[in-house]
């Protein structure tokens, strides 16, 4: 069933680092002895803010970016600080990255992240005189590299000093952060106040995480993704097609702690690869996929003896219909891993050697020990061949090896998984350590191991999985939504769990599918299906199952579309016409006759009872009907009869702005005018919204033949790109044609919507090329960054038929609907200098049914409108996601 491999040679690790002398690795001087214009910290109660009970939630944090050129552990902080009130301060270490932890990496402010590289909190006392603070026993590692460290005070503690400036050698930056920002802004130079850090450097520490998907086939790939690097403490990678044709994704983590172990404090790996392909086999040809996860750790012999020790991993996965799996553990020289990958990208050194193609083979060439010659000290491998669709796991362990006191190793961990045809090779969090991590010859734990690196979050084990909804009934062709919430022993949810899915019967039965769960524990996913029929699910992370769950999908499905007949007719003014009308589901399959419950209606004029229409007016008519939302229309010609004046003008339909977040009201305005169509006096406005009822407007003046229409929209609760149109009627009683605006309310709060989209173009889409057609390819990442009022992300689209490259240079808006559909509008540069705008559509499976977009490239500064694609289905070709 699977080979296991051990180096069985006994050799000795020497101490290749020298202990380093703690010295001041940023040393400012000291600062000016006055608080008067000095930066200052606070927390809550100072008495120095007014009114109360504002003073009550006051604060204002202080950081300094420094720069390390080598691997450090710190030892303590200094700071300098005149007297004031004491209380406790939270000491952290940030990162430049705005991504990872929110300080600004440019000029520009940054929103402050969640998340810390390291921080320890402090006591400290309000003495009068100026003078160093230190923060001792404040000791993380660090990769070299740049970094700030924040002094941010615990609110409620009352703490109240400064931090006098008029130090001798200034960092290159500062910041502050307080309850009145937004984020984290840069001081002027003169504010440069007093720091000192101390530390020991480490030569050559090496810790981080590396990750690669690949997808080739359907969909539109191929998709090849590395990502990671040193002193990445966590790389998760994936990509995942929602349709239904597969997904991939690898996961590289640095732990503390270690899962399925009731071993504490101590930093280990995990990682781990998952390829699956058509999770809904109807939808057609099937991707290849491939990921590989890689995560290394330099470790440590803090003893004053030698100590003989091994490596103990255990490898858990399955396989459905085929697939292969490498997985590799290494322990290599410290030294001669530094010194091997130098100046190369560690992510790219370890990753970029072997594509799909060496993963197919899933056998020891891909094994990373000749990329290191001389550095191999032990290693173990596996290349499981499991039984179908049993997860099962697999104990690896190293051949022995002696670390000298104070010797130092680095641990590998590198798993890697293929699949095709409809198969999956499900090892996404996989290789973690055995409960016996390091042990010494007799088999007992060797506490002295300690791994270097920055302390990293404890991974927990699933314990439960609990689907949503337990059953549901649902019409063919509407989407059904199923919820995995997974959660550890003491019920606390748990992120980043690779959940695979099983589609165990029933129309749509399938090959499991995995995702990966949120901050709240969840993993979701929506399908529909065309074919009745009840499916059964249930859901698994490594060995802990889910409940059973039924989705049962009945015929006909519900209301898509009605149709009137008599589609066309003839009568003479003031004669009638008596309409049927049959309502059809998505499919096209009858649900009945529904005439008792359409509403019927006649324009320009005329009137309905029930489903009996007349007019005197001569001339064409229109009449719709509508019901459950849905609407059809038939022609009605009306022979003789009189002639009658046309209803008011309405133009100029303005909103008070065209993109407004929910829950914030605004204006619609509009001119109304018969100036043209009988000359009478306006008697009266209104407006609708999405086709609702009709609400007055006000006029201004208000009796005159042409006047001012407007009114105050109600604020939206849901977000959606919402038609307001506008209408008038004169004193006569004609009413005019509505005129319509678009007006987008967006959540700034909700998701975020993504695509990579490969479509065939038709002709007459290029403006300017209007004969031209062939491959269209559109990727696309929007989202709304905490507390900002438009999208952030990336659009670019090729068309080379018609030469044209377009990329997004600013984002507008972006609207994302609970019926799975998103708008974005922005603008960017056409082929790199004409200034155009945009708007992209995207049906996430709410398209008929499946995938779809829509792009208009339009309002250039040279050309005008250049490109229009019409909603076009992507069934076969698409990466869509959408979420809020």
């Amino acid at each position: 069933m699977h080979l296991i491999k051990k180096a069985i040679a006994i050799v000795a690790i020497t101490a290749g680092l020298a202990e380093a002398q703690i010295t001041a690795l940023v040393d400012t001087g000291a600062g000016g002895t006055s608080s008067i214009g000095a930066p200052s910290l606070f927390g809550a109660g100072s008495t120095g803010c007014s009114p109360q009970p504002r003073c009550a939630t006051d604060f204002n944090f202080l950081g300094a970016r420094f720069t390390l050129t080598q691997s450090t552990q710190l030892d303590h902080v200094d700071l300098w600080l005149t007297g004031g009130s004491g209380g406790q301060v939270s000491v952290v270490i940030r990162s430049v990255d705005p991504a990872r932890n929110g300080l600004p990496g440019m000029a520009a402010s940054s929103s402050l992240g969640a998340s810390a590289i390291y921080q320890q909190t402090y006591t400290v006392d309000g003495a009068g005189a100026a003078q160093w603070v230190t923060f001792s026993s404040f000791t993380p590692v660090l990769a070299a590299g740049t970094y700030w460290v924040t002094f941010e005070p615990v609110v409620g503690t009352g703490f109240n000093r400064s931090a006098a400036t008029g130090v001798a050698s200034p960092l290159e930056r500062y910041a502050y952060f307080g309850n009145e920002n937004i984020g984290y802004f840069d001081l002027t130079s003169n504010d440069a106040f007093g720091v000192r850090v101390w530390g020991a450097p480490f030569a050559g520490l090496t810790f981080g995480t590396a990750t690669r998907s690949m997808m080739t086939g359907n969909p539109s790939g191929p998709f090849d993704t590395i990502s990671g690097g040193e002193g990445k403490a966590l790389d998760y990678h994936w990509i995942i097609d929602l349709a239904g044709y597969g997904g991939t994704f690898a996961v590289g983590r640095l732990t503390a702690g270690l899962e399925d172990s009731s071993i504490e404090n101590l930093n280990g790996l995990s990682a781990g690869a998952n390829a699956s392909t058509c999770w809904s086999l109807y939808w057609g040809p099937c991707a290849s996929a491939g990921a590989r996860g890689v995560a290394y750790r330099t470790f440590k012999n803090t003893s004053s003896t030698a100590k003989t020790i091994r490596i103990k991993t255990v490898l858990h996965g399955a396989y459905y219909t085929g697939g292969k799996t490498a997985a590799f553990v290494y322990v290599l020289k410290q030294d001669g891993f530094t010194s091997t990958i130098g100046t190369t990208p560690p992510e790219q050194y370890l990753l970029q050697r072997d594509g799909l193609g060496a993963l197919r083979n899933g056998d020891g060439t891909l094994s990373l020990a000749n990329l290191f010659p001389n550095s191999v000290l032990a290693m173990s491998s596996a290349f499981p061949g499991f039984q179908d669709g049993v997860l099962q796991s697999i104990p690896m362990q190293t051949g022995q090896f002696t670390v000298a006191p104070g010797g130092y190793f680095v641990l590998l961990f590198d798993v890697s998984a293929f699949s095709q045809n409809g198969g999956s090779a499900n090892f996404g969090e996989t290789m973690t350590p055995a409960a016996d991590f390091i042990i010494d010859e007799s088999g007992n734990p060797v506490p002295e191991i300690v791994a270097l690196g920055p302390p990293a979050p404890v991974s927990k084990p699933a314990a439960s999985i609990t689907l949503t909804p337990a059953s549901a009934s649902v019409a063919i062709g509407q989407a059904q939504t199923i919820v995995a919430t997974v959660r550890d022993a003491n019920g606390a949810p748990l992120k980043d769990k690779t959940v695979t899915f099983h589609m165990l019967s029933g129309p749509n039965k399938a090959e499991p599918g995995a995702l990966v769960t949120d901050a709240n524990g969840q993993a979701t996913f929506s399908y529909s299906s065309p074919t009745a029929g009840t499916d059964q699910i249930t859901a698994t992370v490594k060995s802990v199952t889910s409940n059973q769950v039924s989705v049962g999908w009945t015929s006909p499905g519900l209301l898509d579309h009605i149709a009137l007949s008599p589609a066309s007719g003839s009568i003479v003014a003031g004669g009638n016409q008596s309409y049927t009308a049959t309502a059809f589901d998505k499919f096209n399959n009858t649900i009945g006759n529904v005439t008792s419950t359409t509403t019927f209606s006649i324009s320009p004029n005329g009137s309905c009872t029930g489903a009996v229409c007349t007019a005197a007016v001569a001339g064409p008519h229109t009449v719709t009907g509508a019901n459950g939302g849905k609407t059809a229309q038939a022609s009605l010609n009306v022979t003789g009869g009189a002639s009658d004046a046309a209803g008011p003008v309405t133009s100029n339909v303005t909103l008070g702005q065209n993109a407004v977040a929910i829950r914030v009201a605004t204006t619609v305005r509009a001119s109304v005018s018969d100036a043209t169509t009988g000359g009478s006096n306006i008697a009266s406005a209104s407006f609708s919204v999405n086709g609702g009822a009709w609400q007055s407007m006000l006029l201004a003046p208000a009796a005159a033949t042409t006047t001012q229409a407007s009114a105050t929209l109600p604020a939206f609760n849901e977000p959606g790109v919402y038609e307001i149109c506008v209408r008038g009627t004169d004193v006569p009683g004609n009413t005019g044609a509505a005129v319509c605006a678009s007006l987008a309310v967006y959540d700034p709060s909700g998701g975020f919507i993504t695509g990579a989209v490969q479509f065939a173009s038709p002709a007459g889409a290029d403006r300017a090329n209007p004969t031209a057609s062939g491959l269209g390819l559109l990727a696309f990442i929007a989202t709304y960054l905490p507390r900002q009022t438009t999208p952030t992300g990336a659009l670019e689209f090729q068309f080379k038929p018609g030469n044209i490259g377009f990329k997004s240079t600013s984002m507008a808006w972006m609207v994302l609907t609970n019926q799975r559909q998103g708008t974005l509008r922005g603008a960017g540069l056409l082929n790199g200098n004409n200034a155009c705008q945009y708007e992209l559509k995207a049906w996430d499976g709410s398209f008929n049914g499946t995938d779809a977009v829509s792009l208009r490239i339009f309002g250039c500064a040279s050309g005008g409108d250049r490109f229009y694609l019409l909603p076009t289905a992507t069934p076969n070709h698409s990466l869509l996601m959408l979420r809020w």
